[in-house]
C-alpha cells in the first residue's frame, strides 16, 4: 500500500478499537511518499498497526530513485533507502564536489530515468545539471553502508494538498 504522509497523519488520529493486524496479514508494509516523512510518524504507525513504514523518494524529474524496503535486513528508520540500480547518487556540497559519507550536501542523481529537459527552459534545466547529475534541490547524506537519507529541502517548498 502507498499513501502519502498526510493520510498515515489521518490513520493515527481516527480510533479503531476492533483493529486486528491478522486481517490483513498478506500487506507487509506501507510504503509513503509525495513529501517528507517524520521518523515519529514511522514509529507511530508501526506501534500502532504493527506495520513498517518505508519512504519513497524520488522527483518529477526523475520517478522513484531509491527503495527503502523495512521488511529487508539491515533496514533504518528515517532512511530514503539505497538508490535504484540504474541510478547513480552523489551527495554534492555547494561546489559542487562529492562530499564524505555522513557530510550533509545536496542530493544529486544520474541515469536514464532523469530527465531530459525543461520545456522550452534550457537555461532552467542548465542551472540543475552539474556533469549530468541532477541537483535536486534536496539535502542529505549517505551513511558508510550506502544508504541515504533526506534532510530537508535547500529552499522552502509550499506543498498544497495530499502532503
Amino acid at each position: 500500500m502507498e499513501v502519502v504522509p498526510s493520510v498515515l497523519f489521518s490513520l493515527l488520529n481516527t480510533p479503531y478499537k476492533n483493529y486486528d493486524r491478522l486481517r490483513i496479514p498478506h500487506l507487509n508494509y506501507i510504503g509513503c511518499g509525495s513529501a517528507p516523512l517524520p521518523i515519529e510518524i514511522q514509529k507511530k504507525t508501526e506501534k500502532k498497526f504493527g506495520l513498517a513504514v518505508g519512504n519513497l523518494y524520488g522527483l518529477s524529474e526523475t520517478g522513484p530513485t531509491h527503495v527503502d524496503n523495512p521488511t529487508k535486513d539491515g533496514w533504518q528508520e528515517g532512511s530514503i533507502g539505497k538508490p535504484l540500480d540504474v541510478n547513480d547518487v552523489k551527495i554534492f556540497n555547494d561546489d559542487g564536489k562529492e562530499v564524505a559519507p555522513g557530510k550533509i550536501g545536496e542530493i544529486a542523481i544520474k541515469g536514464p530515468n532523469v530527465f531530459i529537459g525543461y520545456y522550452k527552459n534550457a537555461e532552467a534545466y542548465n542551472c540543475v545539471m552539474k556533469n549530468d547529475y541532477f541537483l535536486t534541490g534536496d539535502l542529505g547524506f549517505q551513511d558508510e553502508k550506502g544508504v541515504f537519507y533526506f534532510i530537508e529541502r535547500k529552499k522552502d517548498l509550499i506543498i498544497k494538498g495530499g502532503g
